[in-house]
This record gives C-alpha cells, sequence and structure tokens, in this order.
C-alpha cells in the first residue's frame, strides 16, 4: 500500500520498483532476519539486520546503495574517522535469498558469540490483506 502510494505520488520512481523490486521486503532464516525497502531509482535501499542465538542477539539498521544484486549498507560512525559495521547482502538472480557477509567490525552490534558472517536466508512471502 505505502510502495504504491509512493509511485503515485512521485515520490519513488516506476522503474525504481521495476528494476530492485525483487530484492524489496522480509527475509529470515532460524538465526537471522533482514528487511529491505528501496528507497530511490538510484539503488538506495534502508536496511535492518537482526541475529539470534541462544543468549546472544544483535543489530544494525542502516542506509546504503545496491550494485547489480548486491546492498552495501553501514551503521552509523560515532567518532570521526571511527571503524562501523559494513554488511553487504548478495541476493540471488530471482530476490528469493540473500547471503549476508560483513567487514570484521560488527561484533560491538552483536556481540563475538554471535554471528551473521555468511548466513543465508530466503525471502517471506508477503501476506494478501
Amino acid at each position: 500500500m505505502i510502495h504504491g502510494l509512493a509511485c503515485l505520488l512521485g515520490l519513488l520512481p516506476l522503474h525504481a520498483s521495476a528494476q530492485y523490486a525483487a530484492m524489496e521486503g522480509d527475509y529470515a532464516s532460524p538465526l537471522i532476519s533482514l528487511k529491505v525497502i528501496v528507497l530511490d531509482r538510484k539503488g538506495t535501499a534502508a536496511a535492518s539486520l537482526t541475529v539470534v542465538s541462544g543468549a546472544c542477539s544483535g543489530s544494525i539498521a542502516g542506509v546504503g546503495t545496491f550494485t547489480a544484486r548486491t546492498l552495501q549498507f553501514s551503521s552509523h560512525t560515532k567518532e570521526e574517522g571511527g571503524e562501523a559495521c559494513r554488511v553487504s547482502a548478495q541476493f540471488d538472480k530471482l530476490g528469493r535469498q540473500v547471503t549476508i557477509t560483513d567487514n570484521g567490525q560488527c561484533s560491538v552490534f552483536m556481540g563475538a558469540s554471535c554471528e551473521w558472517n555468511g548466513q543465508t536466508a530466503r525471502k517471506v512471502p508477503e501476506r494478501k490483506r
């Protein structure tokens, strides 16, 4: 509904949804969940990644950019020159599955015993309203 309204109002061009629509949505596995919202036709997207494994959990949210089928996004850096957690989400050709990797600076967001690097998640089908 919101996506359709944004297209109607011209806030999100229709060809943006055509190019990245397959990768927009919710992805889940037993350990991770990823939400992707495409923001413009240039491939800018908002993303939120969460991991829950036993006693550890963590999450990161940020804005990033698509290059082909890979979305790269990062956390806000609190200090100038500080390390940011950078995540790459590599989508399959149909946008039904995603594999997560990071730059090795993400343990502050989830703890050392928790890991989303190398995890794969499948797209959650949208519910019809």
